[in-house]
């Protein structure tokens, strides 16, 4: 795998980073009262996917460690992974979406974007050639039809 940051700590830091930015880059913070809501409501569904995504792992005997993708032993494709071959990753950006909610500023924007394309380049990525290596058709198949964020 290229990364070898896990990805929890990676969300972990760039929550930090969002933090970071509210409180030492004030002049860049915006103004949008009311929006406690929609963190408490990203948060949320961020952990409820998780762990839903989570439990498919589990009930299919498939590992969840993002650095050993060829000691999965099936495709999981029901539940959230109908709709984005990597929810638990999703459900982390929910929640990194939720602190720039909770504290908005500008940089957030480039902190979230950034987050997507580190996560897609350096873990998503080798997990794909990693699974199309053990599964084959049967994965490349999954690939056409599920998007690989939503």
């Amino acid at each position: 795998m290229a990364n070898r940051i896990p990805p929890p700590i990676l969300t972990v830091m760039a929550i930090a980073a969002v933090k970071i930015c509210h409180m030492f880059v004030p002049n860049l913070s915006l103004n949008m009262n009311g929006l406690v809501l929609f963190s408490y409501l990203f948060f949320g569904l961020g952990i409820a996917l998780l762990f839903w995504a989570g439990v498919l792992f589990k009930f299919n005997k498939t590992t969840v460690n993002p650095f050993k993708p060829e000691k999965t032993s099936t495709v999981v494709n029901g539940g959230p992974y109908r709709i984005s071959r990597n929810p638990m990753y999703l459900g982390m950006l929910l929640v990194l979406i939720s602190t720039a909610f909770l504290w908005p500023n500008y940089l957030a924007f480039p902190i979230i974007i950034g987050f997507v394309a580190y996560m897609t380049a350096f873990q998503i990525k080798p997990e794909e050639v990693a699974l199309l290596a053990q599964f084959g058709p049967e994965y490349q198949k999954y690939m056409t039809r599920v998007r690989r964020w939503i």
